[in-house]
């Protein structure tokens, strides 16, 4: 089960903290991209290379964890200045250092001139030398994760997967897979693109949203705090 991490407007009063819930505060929308920015080392690791030496994360790595039975940090919040401040540095590393983050852009899948998606494709190679040449087709998946994107062939004869191509890097000619009564039937060859997108572009509307929020904590006299549910 996933873990449901919600930036919080709250109350603190005599050392306790509760949740605040007024008419006309704005929505609190759930963090996914920063989550992922602030809890997978490769990708915290490259933030801070990148942010300046003043960045403190606390906010984000001291979470309320009572809806899994840690009390934890229950009654531990945040100012707005330091949420702000916090939030601030994050934007300007990637305004001003993005291309040297370890994942300026993550890959959301392989399409077609008609914006099909495509998830198997043929490719053709020669194999052997001279006047012995042949070619050869054969059939493969194409996948993406984050920042890899790839294609990989599969030997029918031999039962086994091949190479993988990186199709970040090459470009190769790639034909039409048809389901054919249980066959797979080569078809015309294939104009496809990478479909993409930068890893800020995530980012950016969790982090104003938790910006509108700390304004609002700021002017009430409010604190803030993740919370994990």
């Amino acid at each position: 089960m996933s873990v449901f991490v919600l930036p919080t407007i709250v109350r603190k009063e005599n050392g306790k903290v509760s949740a605040v819930k007024e008419d006309g505060m704005p929505p609190s929308h759930p963090i996914y991209s920063l989550n992922d920015l602030i809890f997978i080392d490769k990708l915290k690791n490259s933030l801070l290379e990148i942010a300046d030496q003043s960045l403190d994360l606390s906010f984000f790595t001291t979470p309320n964890d009572s809806s899994y039975g840690n009390l934890k940090n229950v009654n531990t919040s945040f100012s707005p200045s330091e949420v702000l401040k916090c939030i601030g540095f994050i934007k300007e590393a990637f305004q001003e250092r993005e291309n040297e983050f370890v994942r300026p852009i993550t890959y959301e899948g392989i399409f077609d001139g008609n914006g099909k998606q495509i998830k198997q494709a043929f490719i053709q190679f020669e194999e052997g030398k001279l006047l012995w040449k042949k070619k050869i087709d054969r059939w493969g998946s194409l996948s993406v994760w984050n920042d890899v994107a790839s294609f990989q062939w599969y030997d029918d004869e031999n039962k086994r997967w091949g190479k993988k191509i990186d199709l970040t890097t090459e470009k190769p000619v790639l034909y039409e897979l048809i389901n054919e009564g249980g066959k797979r039937i080569k078809g015309k060859r294939l104009d496809y693109d990478l479909k993409k997108s930068r890893f800020y572009d995530a980012l950016e509307p969790e982090l104003s949203n938790i910006e509108m929020l700390a304004k609002y904590a700021e002017k009430y006299g409010y604190e803030l705090q993740i919370v994990h549910g």
